[in-house]
């Protein structure tokens, strides 16, 4: 999993007005991080659409002031199956994205070590 530079200054987030969210790129392993605005929080892309890439609500304020180790630890190995099971497939009018059942369950764990919940921007 690449992870883009991050400083510890990209947290400082007003509460009730943005949220820090971690988005993985299925087809590259490539996670960014970064804060959504209130006003951006029903939003998604066509890429989220279609499943090729998923956006996790950074809950835990301990988890996100130890991200990189924690993402390093917990999370990049569960990325590798998702991209080792995921598929770019034709459904006629649009690539959407595929998963075998050992990426199902990643994708399943990942959210759960990332504290997502209904409110939170997890698309796929």
């Amino acid at each position: 999993m690449q992870l883009g530079k991050f400083t510890a200054a990209t947290l400082r987030v007003k509460p009730r007005q943005e949220r820090v969210v971690l988005s993985i790129d299925w087809s590259d392993g490539s996670a960014v991080i970064y804060k959504v605005n209130r006003n951006d929080w029903g939003t998604m892309t066509g890429r989220q659409f279609h499943g090729h890439e998923s956006v996790y609500v950074i809950s835990d304020k301990d988890k996100a002031r130890a991200l990189r180790a924690f993402l390093k630890a917990e999370i990049a190995p569960f990325v590798e199956r998702v991209r080792a099971g995921y598929t770019r497939h034709w459904d006629g009018s649009n690539h959407v994205a595929r998963f075998d059942y050992d990426a199902t369950i990643a994708r399943q764990y990942i959210a759960c070590r990332m504290d997502t919940r209904r409110e939170t921007l997890e698309y796929s």
